[in-house]
């Protein structure tokens, strides 16, 4: 009996030491939220930098704050499955130029916390986390650097907030956004340094997709050499190792491969702003990835600040280019700084400070000038930009073909949550807040002989709704892809392409 007891008594020990053992390795904050015990990031070579947090949707997201706090920042957006560890060759150098450098890690990576549920994270989730980390950190004039799933994000970040970034730097990037888009190319084979890795990844993307899904443990070690082209130390594997103690851990890490094709209705509408984007665009992609090799065209070709810029190619570079040349890119991003330096900060001019625009008495029989020329206060969420100079090309009453409105002319602004579309003889000016009292209050139509209107106005998933007091219809207007929609009541539906 009393060795039984014995027996007991050193099991019921042996599970204490185990439970106490696993508690310094697994740290669940809250059921399905895990956050990587502080123990496992000391002693990481050459990362000196101090923690930074802030808080989105109950997670802490952590990032690096380098360099002098009134500095123009310059943003490093990390991709799968590293962390800002990958950027502290580059960090010193930056800051020795003056600059002030922010390296993030995305929520369930690095020293974020990481949420366990595969379906806690999507394209979606990452992309608002960080357009709230803008918000929060209130950045501006930002040059942003990002490569693989940092330029998923980050480039979705630009098209959000485009005044926000003053330069970007594009390495090993991709921004695919449907069938046939040249925004990602997919390669042949990765890198393979160990062959005891067995990273033979023969369909590139495809073969990586296949093994992130079904590889029993993993190991960011393994996937971080085998994507690099210099063989790293065991101290600088382990460190990519540190924010995963095991696989309740990796649910970002395994996921996000699955997700590259994701949202890519959303990607073509983020296109059209890059396509826009006329601040100063750079690629440096390296010579030994074939995941994004080529993909730096659609960037040079297709957005107006990679135009004349002295794109590069980073010879002897692997995937994971920030680990084998950190110095040269480094350089890189410093000199293109210097060499496009920031516009000149002006004033936001907001919708409230225009003044209110109304049709004149007799209407008029030219296009007048534009009314809210100068403002630049951004779009409010969910609002169509539906911006441009337009002209009916297709005209159908009750379903069938009409000339009604046929190849009429007009033309929309935005600013805010303000429109104003302007055509036909009148001026519609309206706050989109689904009130009378700030939409539409004018004259009508010619053809109405001057009779005053109200009209309500508001945005409702992504339609343009206009509620003419006193009447049973709405008017509604809504982007499908490149051309306008707009509806008068049920009976008369105007189909209008962008002609500026």
């Amino acid at each position: 009996m009393r060795s039984a007891k014995r027996t007991l008594g050193s099991f019921a020990a042996s599970c204490c030491v185990l439970i106490v053992s696993l508690s310094g390795i697994a740290e669940e904050i809250r059921p399905g939220v895990f956050r990587t015990p502080d123990k496992r990031f000391e002693n990481i070579p050459d990362y000196p930098f101090g923690a930074h947090y802030v808080e989105y949707g109950g997670y802490r997201m952590h990032y690096l704050d380098e360099g002098p706090r009134d500095a123009d920042p310059v943003l490093l957006m990390h991709g799968e499955p590293s962390w800002s560890y990958l950027y502290r060759h580059m960090i010193p150098p930056l800051v020795a130029a003056g600059h002030r450098v922010i390296a993030p890690d995305l929520i369930g990576f690095g020293k974020s916390d990481k949420p366990a549920k595969r379906s806690d994270h999507s394209y979606q989730f990452h992309v608002d986390s960080f357009m709230y980390f803008l918000d929060e950190l209130d950045l501006k004039n930002i040059t942003l650097f990002c490569q693989d799933w940092g330029s998923l994000i980050g480039f979705r970040m630009v098209a959000g907030a485009p005044d926000r970034f003053a330069r970007v730097v594009a390495a090993n990037a991709g921004f695919p956004a449907g069938p046939g888009d040249d925004g990602l190319v997919i390669g042949a084979q990765w890198n393979q340094p160990d062959p005891n890795a067995r990273l033979q990844f023969d369909e590139g993307f495809m073969g990586w997709l296949k093994y992130s899904q079904t590889v029993p443990e993993f190991d960011c070690g393994i996937i971080l050499q085998a994507a690099t082209v210099r063989e790293m130390t065991k101290a600088e594997l382990d460190a990519y190792r540190a924010p995963f103690p095991d696989e309740r851990y990796a649910a970002g890490a395994r996921v996000l491969p699955t997700l590259v094709m994701s949202q890519q209705a959303t990607n073509r509408e983020a296109w059209k702003v890059l396509e826009k984007f006329d601040r100063p665009f750079l690629t440096a992609y390296s010579d030994s990835d074939p995941v994004t090799s080529g993909g730096e065209k659609a960037f040079q070709t297709r957005v107006p600040g990679a135009k004349g810029q002295p794109h590069t190619t980073i010879e002897n570079a692997g995937h994971f280019l920030q680990e084998d040349a950190s110095e040269q890119l480094a350089a890189i991003i410093i000199k293109f700084i210097a060499d496009n330096p920031a516009r000149e900060k002006t004033a936001m001019i907001m919708a409230d400070d225009i003044p209110v625009a109304h049709t004149p008495e007799g209407y008029w029989t030219t296009m007048p000038p534009p009314v809210l020329e100068g403002c630049n206060e951004p779009l409010v969420e969910g609002a169509p930009d539906m911006r441009g100079m337009w002209k009916v090309v297709d005209s159908k009453m009750n379903g069938e073909p009409s000339k009604t409105m046929l190849g009429g002319v007009q033309r929309i602004e935005q600013c805010g949550n303000r429109v104003v579309v302007t055509g036909g003889g009148v001026t519609h000016d309206m706050r989109c807040d689904g009130t009378y009292e700030n939409g539409v209050n004018d004259i009508g139509e010619p053809s109405s002989g001057g009779r005053a209107i109200s009209v309500a106005a508001s945005f409702e998933n992504g339609v343009h709704i206009l509620r003419p007091k006193g009447m049973p219809i709405t008017v509604e207007r809504e982007m499908d892809g490149d051309t306008l929609i707009w509806r008068y009541g049920p009976a008369m539906v105007l189909r209008l392409k962008r002609i500026d």
